[in-house]
């Protein structure tokens, strides 16, 4: 069979012009039992191989024209949008419209669009509506933030602005599933829907194991059930019957996720609660979506791919206080270096981490802690009223987000099953680390003897979690799938090396510092080193006097402030007293360091560089470097007097550099400072991709190689996650699964709660569709979009816009391996030939259809004895290309004659085989018109038989379109499932494929 293209048209009025050139050989007479022999007669329309005219139509009123929209617009347009950053000073990745200005403009804002967005690309779905815009910056962090693109457009219809933003949806998420709009005029209220979730393993086995709820796929299909979607290796997001919980099913072995896919899965739920996995396939289940974009937004895709295919163990976020130059720059604000893995920099979550990082220092301590450029909302209630360091008397204090006890897994012994569970979904686990030698030991294990470090930490867990906090929730959300991600499906993963590891960036940035306070503590002469001890003396004085009158009541700090000269007095007082016992002590050291470092080979000189640039112990070298490297720290406050601490900071800076075309650029230093006489501190997050080991109290062991617990399903049920690991006790019941969930209203969980703007493609329970036969899909418009039913599945949906119909088409099974029927209603000729290109664009398959807009002119029977069929004609193309053109005129009594125009596109013929396809096709037309010649003949038949006969010539490769117009109607079949192009081999011909 040949694989070609096939336009088949037939126009009725306008063509009287363009009657037959040559004369036509046709049979007299009126009847006669025998159909006359139709010939092949030369000549037919000079524009043959050209698309026809349009039929004429009634005069129209001029198009109109896009209003432009004033300068003041762009101002106000501005405006708005520091009107909602300031809402969202942040993270948000959306589509926001602000309420008309003025004049009818809006402003229309594209939140942190996903990496590779370029302006150019969004312009182009509409360059008359986007014309006028402005890329704005927005700052997160000390030197982060992100970028927005702000247009400004002119006033549009209804379903012109639902094209606009359903178009925006498919170009940066992939698809119009759920698309929403935030209202930028509207304050973000958040609703009391609970965001702290604690399900046990217990309770995902009873819902999804015992239970096997039926689901059905989002982008619909054919309805399943858990056991079938565990047995298999789909893929695609599924949602149980109540809506209650959503489901991504993935294959094991693939480390690649859909976009589309990832997109379903993050608009349809909101806080994934575990994951049940097979040796195929792997489930990640969600609770349906209960809270809005604006309380929850969904999670981005581009960070979901980062974590699916991750090759690191660990990913890591800290501000590196105990760097040898980090520290005080000014008179009062320390700064240090931020540490972020490769993979996190210029990403949602890497600053996303920084964030939380920052909630943990501040909210731990009462509110004391601040950071440049940290506008985040106060709590309503501080998890402590007095600052952890306080409440520990710790001179130094290590905060740390961990992930030790966040997730777990277990296996079923039966069947070997996997369960995973998080322990909460609120918040990480929290760890406080008091006086610990954090620079050369990091790690979340707390001295169990430190009681009170470890009742804080779980205090401050249970208050942080409960806090309902969208960040500390996000950052679950995307530790869940990282530790899913790397149990189930670890990639292949490399070695982390020096230049890798997430520490290489900033020793990078700062060996050159490094080097210089080496050879200056070298070579300083005495009096450089008096001058170095004498401000770090002045600072010390400074600090406890702040902390005494921090520490001091209200009245004595009143007292003091009234009198300025009293307080120098003091401080003058007390840096005399630590002269007269520190000076000596400090210049003792300092010397004992210099003698030490003057003394160093090249190469533990270079060792020690890279440690001090680092923050970290030497990575080799002798015991006498890493001895050194800690005595340096010892008194980083005295040697940090022989450099600029400022200019160190400032040139740090200046090394990073935005990725290019990012939207978002992590910070790369943090300024923070402390009131009330707070202490130092350090920390930050480890996200350990490591599931929960069995915990102290736990009558587990592990089994099998990858050391997996086995655990018998009747004993899951007391088997549970606490600050130590997995851990066992009292049976607990399953409870009901709303409840669990928190769910207020299980039914239409699937679609943001907040509904004021209900674009994209949404699935209904209707079972319309069942009543159309296999194959076949009904499209009809209502008021707000379109109603699409698929028959045989029965899986019906509402959609905004053409191009959610057009999507959920390209993305419904139907469309794969089979000829499918479309049928649509309400749509005019000029809509339905864009619908069918977008269709042919796009699909997976092609598809074959039908839209009948009037039933008369289908129904409209004609005399093709009275038929002339016209010679092919020919032409080529570039590309290797050749179009194919035929034409039958059949005459209407009083009428202009119907015209039949053939076209075919094929591809790569030799000249041979393209004229043996131009007799092939010649023959088949012939057939079809000789047929219909022996009495009156349904255009609308005659239009099937040609589809039938040309359908069989090509193999079902081909497409045959019909177009019956007359003034506003159109027939139109579209073309059958495109097969698999066929590779060049045994038939030794070329493989044509539709051009």
């Amino acid at each position: 069979m040949h694989a070609f293209a096939i336009g088949l048209l037939v126009l009725a009025a306008g063509f009287g012009a363009m009657a037959c050139l040559n004369a036509r050989s046709r049979t007299e007479g009126d009847g006669g039992s025998a159909a006359p022999i139709l010939q092949i007669q030369r000549g037919g329309p000079d524009d043959l191989l050209d698309d026809p005219p349009a039929a004429p139509t009634p005069p129209t009123k001029p198009a109109t024209q896009l209003k432009t929209c004033a300068a003041r617009d762009g101002a106000a347009g501005k405006a708005e949008w520091e009107r909602a950053r300031k809402q969202r000073p942040f993270h948000v990745q959306a589509i926001g419209l602000s309420a008309p200005l003025a004049d009818g403009c809006r402003t229309l804002i594209v939140f942190e669009p996903p990496p590779g967005t370029t302006v150019d690309r969004l312009i182009a779905l509409a360059p008359a509506v986007l014309r006028t815009y402005w890329v704005l910056q927005h700052p997160v962090g000390f030197d982060g933030w992100v970028r927005d693109i702000v247009f400004t457009i002119p006033p549009l219809g209804e379903d012109a602005g639902a094209e606009l933003i359903a178009s925006l949806h498919l170009e940066l998420f992939g698809t119009t599933y759920g698309a929403d709009i935030l209202d930028t005029s509207k304050r973000v209220i958040r609703r009391p829907i609970e965001y702290d979730l604690k399900i046990g393993p217990s309770e995902l086995a009873q819902w999804l194991l015992d239970e096997n709820p039926t689901v059905s796929a989002i982008a619909g299909g054919s309805l399943a059930d858990v056991a079938t979607l565990l047995g298999g290796r789909q893929s695609g997001v599924f949602v149980t019957g109540d809506s209650a919980l959503v489901i991504w099913a993935l294959p094991r072995n693939h480390q690649k996720i859909a976009k589309a896919e990832a997109r379903e899965f993050a608009v349809a739920s909101d806080l994934i609660v575990g994951a049940l996995s097979s040796g195929s396939s792997l489930l990640i289940v969600a609770r349906g979506r209960q809270m809005s974009f604006d309380e929850l937004a969904p999670l981005r895709f581009e960070t979901l791919a980062m974590l699916a295919s991750t090759s690191s163990a660990e990913l890591a976020q800290s501000y590196e206080r105990m760097n040898i130059f980090a520290g005080r720059f000014d008179l009062h604000r320390d700064w240090a270096p931020i540490l972020l893995s490769p993979e996190l920099v210029d990403t949602e979550y890497g600053s996303l981490l920084n964030v939380t990082d920052q909630i943990l220092k501040s909210w731990s301590n009462a509110g004391q802690t601040h950071y440049i450029r940290f506008d985040y909302p106060v709590p309503h209630k501080w998890p402590f009223q007095t600052a952890v360091p306080k409440q520990l008397r710790a001179s130094t204090l290590t905060y740390n987000w961990n992930t030790k006890s966040a997730g777990a897994a277990v296996a079923l012994a039966e069947d070997g099953r996997e369960v995973f569970w998080l322990r909460r979904t609120g918040a990480l686990n929290v760890t406080y680390l008091p006086e610990q030698e954090n620079a050369t030991k990091r790690t979340d294990d707390v001295d169990p003897a430190n009681a009170s470090a470890v009742s804080l930490a779980e205090l401050a867990y249970d208050g942080f979690a409960a806090s309902h906090d969208p960040y500390l929730t996000r950052v679950v959300q995307y530790n869940a799938l990282y530790q899913i991600f790397r149990h189930f499906r670890a990639p292949a993963g490399a070695t982390e090396t020096q230049a890798t590891h997430p520490l290489a960036a900033i020793a990078t940035r700062l060996q050159p510092a490094a080097a210089a306070l080496l050879t200056k503590l070298t070579d300083a002469p005495p009096p450089v080193l008096e001058a170095a001890v004498t401000k770090a003396i002045h600072d010390l004085a400074s600090d406890l006097q702040r902390h005494h009158l921090a520490n001091a009541s209200p009245r004595l700090r009143a007292f003091v402030a009234a009198f300025p000269s009293l307080e120098q007095k003091v401080l003058g007082r007390l840096k005399a007293h630590l002269g007269v016992s520190l000076r000596a002590k400090y210049m003792n050291e300092l010397k004992s360091v210099q003698d030490a470092v003057t003394s160093l080979s090249d190469h533990d000189r270079e060792s020690l560089t890279f440690a001090l640039a680092s923050g970290r112990p030497p990575l080799r070298g002798s015991a006498r470097v890493a001895a050194l490297h800690g005595d340096i720290l010892e008194q980083r406050e005295v040697i940090q007097g022989l450099i600029d601490v400022s200019e160190v900071m400032r040139s740090y800076q200046s090394a990073f550099t935005p990725t290019p075309d990012a939207w978002v650029h992590t910070p790369s230093v943090v300024v923070s400072w402390n009131e009330g006489g707070m202490t130092g501190s350090s920390g930050g997050h480890n996200l350990d991709s490591a599931l929960a080991r069995i915990g102290k109290s736990a009558n587990l062991a592990p089994a099998g190689r990858d050391g997996l617990i086995k655990v018998n399903r009747l004993a899951l049920a007391g088997v549970r996650l606490d600050a130590s690991g997995i851990a066992t006790g009292p049976t607990i019941a399953p409870r009901p699964l709303t409840t669990a969930l928190g769910i207020v209203q299980a039914k239409g969980a699937v679609l943001p709660a907040s509904k004021q703007h209900a674009l994209g493609w949404r699935p209904l329970t209707a079972d319309v569709g069942r009543t159309k036969p296999a194959g076949h899909i009904g499209i009809a418009r209502q008021t707000g979009g379109y109603r699409v039913a698929i028959g045989g599945a029965g899986d019906n949906y509402e959609t905004s816009t053409m191009s959610d119909v057009v999507e959920l088409i390209e993305r419904h099974p139907v469309s794969e391996g089979r000829a499918v029927q479309l049928e649509l209603d309400g749509f005019t000729p000029d809509e339905a030939r864009g619908f069918v290109k977008s269709v042919e664009l796009r699909s997976r398959a092609k598809i074959s259809g039908v839209l009948e807009a009037d039933k008369e002119l289908a129904g409209l029977r004609l005399d093709f004895s009275k038929a002339t069929v016209f010679e092919p004609r020919v032409s080529e193309l570039r590309g290797g290309v050749a179009r194919i053109g035929m034409a039958v005129e059949v005459p209407v009594r009083g009428q202009p004659s119907v015209w039949m125009r053939i076209k075919l596109f094929v591809r790569g013929l030799t000249p041979e085989a393209l004229a043996r396809v131009v007799e092939d096709v010649k023959a088949a037309v012939l057939r079809v018109v000789q047929r219909a010649a022996g009495g009156q003949a349904a255009a609308s038949d005659v239009a099937t038989d040609l589809r039938t006969e040309l359908g069989v010539l090509l193999g079902g490769d081909g497409k045959v379109e019909i177009r019956i117009r007359k003034e506003a109607t159109d027939i139109i079949i579209l073309q059958a499932p495109k097969r698999a192009p066929r590779t060049p081999g045994s038939n030794g011909r070329s493989d044509r494929v539709p051009a």
